[in-house]
């Protein structure tokens, strides 16, 4: 009777050592696989992107502004532009560009997308900048006027090894502008440094 109670408490032993090596192996697996996707995941941007934009103001955007990106997956990300211009007179520009990814990922690609502009501009400017001479000039009249940009375009970012939280992109595309009742349309990059954008990844 003692060594049937022996041999059965020895097999407990075994079984309950058995069972807690492969609960920690199995932990460490899991830990391991952890520590390996925040690895993966910190290598190159995130979600979201804070920086600024060269795009000229009262043209194809919103011109030397802040910008926020938003990536909503590997493919796709929304740009979120504002500038203030003047205050004598109140002068702004607000707009968004949707980006698709046609070839590459959220580090470096070519991408293509649209997006729409509106805000103000003040009397005698024309809708000039770096398109001036594809858009024959709208001016308009006196005190403040507002107008409409819509935005088809096509551009490509990029980072820079070593500094894969800093993502490039340029910018191009056709310019639809509406502005004091006038209409007209050019295609151009969308600034002087090529719609040239750089957002922090956070």
């Amino acid at each position: 009777m003692k060594k049937i109670i022996l041999v059965v408490s020895l097999a407990m032993a075994v079984s309950a050592s058995a069972f807690a090596a492969k609960k920690e192996k199995k932990a460490e697996t899991t830990e391991s696989a952890a520590t390996t996707f925040k690895s993966s995941s910190a290598s190159g941007p995130t979600d979201i992107g804070l920086g600024f934009s060269t795009m000229d103001s009262q043209n194809s955007g919103t011109g030397r502004a802040v910008s926020a990106l938003f990536e909503l997956n590997d493919k796709s990300a929304i740009q979120v532009l504002f500038a203030i211009h003047g205050v004598s007179p109140f002068t702004f520009t607000a707009g968004g560009i949707y980006k698709m990814n046609i070839t590459g990922n959220r580090n470096t690609g070519v991408h293509v997308g649209g997006g729409l502009s509106l805000g103000t501009i003040s009397a005698g400017n024309n809708i000039g900048g770096a398109i001036n001479a594809a858009i024959s000039g709208a001016n308009v009249g006196s005190g403040t006027s507002f107008g409409v940009n819509i935005l088809p375009n096509a551009g490509f970012h990029f980072t820079v090894p070593g500094m894969d939280k800093i993502l490039f992109s340029f910018d191009t595309g056709l310019v639809l502008a509406i502005i004091g009742g006038s209409v007209d349309f050019g295609i151009t990059p969308y600034s002087n440094l090529g719609g040239l954008s750089i957002h922090y990844m956070l």
